[in-house]
């Protein structure tokens, strides 16, 4: 007995100590990771990566931490021809659970930092190693996709960070990387408070690029069917010298050069079923503030613009759209079949009293008249396919047409007057000592390759003229006109007048090509000679 309790006396602490240390090993082992966690670990992440995206992710290291913190170190994701779409200094996972081999992975929190995404322009106008990027969708998964590897079985997400992103846009032709840095996510997940739907998450969002572009959104998001229920959305963008300040040099001197300023907001609630958005339930409208842009000796300012939208039914309604501009107005009414893959459109304008002075940049001589001012009117529709690809493939499909008014105006910038009413008074026209007030009115046809004028009458000083012709969607000219220089002084003596000017009316002729920018003008009197 005496035996029994000595070997009691020395066993039991050493049993004791044993087990604690025992426990010690093993708290140690799991916070700290083991080789073979780890790289069981590594491949749960690859596999359910590769089962949805098409590049391929790899990274120099990870790391496990008890009880559920997994750090991915250097990751990168690689597309088939080579070209690293994205890459990230570190990311975090952390797990709802403590992970065992064998067992689906239940990821809780994800943190990217300081990811790159590059984008290179290919010379079809895509971007290399994004096409294609998605090679399963969630909720319509192949049978090749494991369970384990399936979104709805390992996403316990509550949260999703992202800090310091950056984009680099390489557009090619030598040209300088374009830098977009400073972009930053912080997304709050929660399961929804449903009883019927599995998989239905509500997401709070904050994303943007400070100071200037801020995105929230508010809603729920079913993981299984990848249908979101938009509550409230919001984009708002400010664009002025001090937003400018954090944009890449190249874009800060575009802008700068164009005058570019304003304040534009988007607003929309409804239901987005990302994997068939053209059925989405939208309700929203777009704001425009304070606008400007310029462009060549023109510049388009914006003083407010409200463009609703409905998105329903497999069309999209633009309508009414009102904008404040030039100290008049622009009003347009928008349709767009979604369910159709070519996505015809289709519209309608009306622009009323438009101050045409308010469109010409600054002048060196602030005490000269402008060469550009009146009263404009217009009204028309259009109709094109919105599917067709790139603008210029979208232009082509354009058809449409509608008529314009100018009173009171001074139109020496349009192509070829200033020629014309030369020869009509016989020397070179001041247009400093002009002080006649000029007219136009013209109906035009919209057609794939631009606008083709039927019919226009513009009377300037002692000028009468009438052009039709083609001015192209690339600024191109190829246009003919009749002038009449002494139709101005004829008119007021009625029948005989009216003879004098039926006599004379193609005394001047003359063609008119080249560009807007640079029109290129051939006069040909009595329809002899030109080019």
């Amino acid at each position: 007995m005496k035996r029994l309790r000595k070997l009691l006396k020395y066993a039991v602490p050493g049993l004791f100590l044993a087990a604690l240390c025992a426990g010690i090993a093993l708290f140690l082992y799991l916070r700290s990771g083991s080789g073979r966690l780890e790289t069981w670990l590594g491949k749960q992440l690859v596999g359910i990566a590769s089962s949805y995206i098409e590049p391929t992710i790899e990274f120099k290291r990870v790391r496990y931490t008890y009880p559920g913190t997994v750090v991915f170190t250097d990751v990168t994701f690689t597309a088939r021809d080579k070209t690293r779409v994205v890459s990230l200094d570190r990311m975090t996972v952390t797990l709802a659970e403590i992970p065992a081999i064998g067992a689906p992975l239940k990821i809780e929190r994800i943190e990217l930092e300081k990811p790159l995404i590059n984008l290179i322009a290919t010379p079809e106008g895509g971007f290399k190693g994004l096409v294609p990027f998605v090679r399963n969708v969630p909720g319509k998964e192949s049978a090749q996709v494991s369970s384990e590897f399936k979104l709805s079985n390992v996403l316990r997400l509550r949260k999703l960070i992202l800090k310091n992103g950056t984009i680099h846009y390489e557009a090619g032709a030598k040209q300088p990387v374009m830098v977009l840095d400073g972009i930053s996510t912080d997304m709050d997940i929660k399961p929804a408070p449903s009883k019927v739907t599995e998989g239905l998450y509500a997401l709070a969002v904050n994303a943007g690029k400070a100071p200037g572009v801020e995105v929230k959104v508010k809603g729920l998001v079913n993981v299984d069917t990848y249908v979101a229920e938009v509550q409230d959305a919001t984009l708002d963008v400010v664009l002025d010298e001090k937003t400018m300040e954090g944009l890449p040099p190249q874009l800060q001197t575009t802008l700068r050069a164009a005058e570019a300023r304003g304040k534009l907001g988007m607003q929309f609630r409804g239901t987005v079923p990302t994997l068939n958005w053209r059925s989405s339930e939208i309700q929203g409208q777009i704001t425009i503030a304070d606008f400007n842009v310029a462009a060549g000796r023109f510049k388009f300012p914006i003083d407010h613009g409200i463009v609703p939208m409905q998105v329903a039914g497999g069309s999209a309604n633009l309508s009414p759209i009102k904008i404040d501009l030039l100290a008049g107005q622009l009003h347009s009414n928008i349709a767009v079949n979604l369910s159709d893959p070519s996505m015809p459109m289709r519209g309608d304008w009306q622009a009323v009293n438009l101050n045409l002075e308010k469109l010409m940049r600054a002048q060196q001589d602030v005490n000269a008249p402008p060469g550009f001012q009146g009263s404009f009117n217009s009204t028309g529709n259009f109709a094109m396919s919105a599917g067709a690809g790139t603008p210029q493939a979208i232009l082509a499909t354009s058809s449409g047409g509608g008529n314009v008014t100018v009173r009171d105006g001074r139109l020496f910038v349009v192509p070829g007057l200033m020629d014309a009413m030369n020869l009509a008074t016989g020397h070179k026209v001041n247009a400093l000592d002009d002080a006649t007030k000029h007219s136009l009115d013209g109906d035009f046809l919209i057609t794939g390759q631009g606008l083709e004028v039927t019919q226009s009458h513009i009377v300037a000083g002692a000028l009468d003229a009438r052009a039709t012709g083609l001015i192209g969607w690339d600024l191109s000219l190829n246009m003919q006109a009749t002038a009449n220089p002494i139709a101005a002084v004829t008119q007021p003596f009625g029948a005989v007048g009216r003879f004098i000017g039926n006599m004379t009316k193609e005394v001047i002729q003359y063609q008119i090509k080249g560009n807007v920018g640079s029109p290129e003008v051939s006069v040909r009197p009595f329809g002899i000679g030109g080019k």
